[in-house]
């Protein structure tokens, strides 16, 4: 039997129900509706890193030097992207398919990659992903259509 100090409580019971409470607190602040609102509360992000993607980024296609947003199937196109980070590896492609192209962005900021346009006729959507603060975030984004 655990002896009681002078107030009548044992010390063992009192760290007992310490030790719940904390797991309990810990438990309740992770898998509630609330954690990201109560974390951004607690620990909010200096303004360099609450601030996101560069929103200056864009994508857009190219044929002949003309900016289009439609061609034939199997025409050359060429993706251009300006508004990125110089050196930055950016990944660019059909949106939804396997396979996308890593592009490294010049001194400027822009990079271009040459493609053939899909075969079959419709709208398809090219993007450029970056892999920033251990995440994929997209970047820039445009339309194809491809016609008959």
């Amino acid at each position: 039997m655990p002896k009681l100090n002078q107030s009548g409580v044992s010390p063992l019971l009192v760290i007992l129900l310490a030790a719940i409470g904390l797991i309990v607190y810990l438990l309740i602040a992770n898998m509630s509706p609330f954690n990201d609102r109560l974390n951004s509360a607690l620990y909010p992000k200096p303004a360099a890193e609450a601030r996101g993607p560069r929103s200056n980024a864009s994508l857009s296609l190219w044929q002949n030097d003309t900016l289009v947003t439609s061609v034939a199937p199997g025409s050359t196109i060429e993706l251009r992207g300006t508004g990125f980070n110089r050196g930055e590896t950016v990944y660019v492609g059909l949106a939804g398919y396997f396979g996308l192209t890593p592009v490294t962005a010049d001194s400027t900021g822009n990079f271009s990659l040459p493609q053939i346009a899909p075969q079959l006729p419709g709208t398809y959507n090219y993007v450029s992903l970056a892999y920033r603060r251990k995440t994929w975030t997209i970047m820039a984004s445009t339309s194809l259509t491809v016609t008959q």
